[in-house]
């Protein structure tokens, strides 16, 4: 029962983290769109100042489409916001008084991050020590054992139970007054295996492959455990790839683009489908950096998760 607490403590412990990622994404995403929504907010005013007669029907076109714009991201907010709430709700199950005003709800998830931000590496060797501690493979371990006595019980089974009896019986004086002496026993018992050797080999045969099995079961585990990190891994180092593009190469030339396409509309030499194709495209790619950040996250959470049985008595 220890080990089973143990491991349900830390599957309860990875989901509320799940959670709590899952809130704080929804929360930094809400910002993104709203910063983004003001932009646009600021590109109407652009295509109002810059309406003339000569290009009415041009102008008023861009007109619509900025309005069409901020109304699809305001549909995307609340669509954001819905995710949001459904995370807190479910965090508030397992950590009551969450904060229910989304200004405070950020800095609060901030705030109580785990500090954990980086992967542990570990060689074959030590990650399979360290593995070996996890409460799924101590219990098997412990099966194991109840499995070998369940094997010895059984083999006893194959020999007589010998019995030594020894009794003394004090006795006093007859009806007439006459002396008698004390009685003094002893006796040997022996009890025969009831069952033939054929059945009690059946037995021992039986709680041996239960055995064998558990060990089977152990290796099998221990191999997924440490499929499950290595995955975890290679998964990390395919996110550190993607952030590092983002941030290096995709976010800064659409900067680039977003302000060329910006000026080229003031001076009439662009047009405002550029503009909206634009921002659109560097909202996109700074949402897809933060779901990247946040589920690099995750899987450290799922590594911390996997060695566990390392961290008992520890914070």
């Amino acid at each position: 029962m220890p080990l089973l607490r143990e491991d349900r403590k830390a599957k309860v412990g990875l989901m509320v983290t799940q959670l709590w990622l899952d809130a704080l994404k929804a929360s930094h995403s809400i910002t993104l769109i709203e910063g983004n929504r003001v932009l646009f907010e600021q590109l109407t005013d652009i295509v109002s100042s810059s309406y003339s007669s000569t290009l009415g029907q041009t102008r008023q076109l861009d007109l619509v489409r900025a309005q069409v714009e901020l109304d699809q991201l305001d549909e995307r907010l609340t669509e954001v916001q819905q995710q949001q709430t459904r995370a807190v709700q479910q965090l508030d199950e397992w950590l009551p008084g969450m904060p229910s005003d989304v200004s405070m709800l950020t800095p609060a998830l901030d705030q109580s991050m785990p500090e954990w931000s980086t992967p542990i590496v570990l060689s074959q060797d030590d990650l399979t020590q360290r593995l070996l501690q996890h409460p799924s493979l101590r219990l098997i371990d412990q099966m194991t054992k109840v499995a070998q006595a369940e094997i010895h019980i059984a083999e006893q089974q194959y020999e007589p139970e010998w019995m030594l009896n020894v009794s003394y019986g004090f006795r006093g004086d007859d009806a007439r007054g006459t002396d008698r002496p004390d009685l003094l026993s002893v006796g040997v018992s022996v009890d025969m295996p009831v069952f033939s050797r054929k059945r009690q080999d059946s037995q021992v045969q039986a709680e041996t492959y239960e055995k064998e099995s558990l060990r089977t079961e152990r290796f099998l585990k221990l191999r997924s455990l440490l499929a499950n990190y290595r995955t975890l891994e290679a998964e990390l180092q395919r996110l550190d790839q993607r952030r590092e593009l983002y941030r290096n190469k995709l976010l800064p030339g659409l900067q680039q683009s977003v302000d060329a396409a910006i000026n080229a509309y003031t001076v009439d030499v662009g047009n405002f489908a550029d503009v909206v194709q634009a921002r659109i495209g560097e909202l996109n790619a700074k949402l897809s950096l933060l779901s990247i950040e946040f589920e690099h996250s995750g899987k450290i959470a799922e590594m911390h998760y996997l060695l566990v049985g390392n961290q008992r008595g520890t914070k």
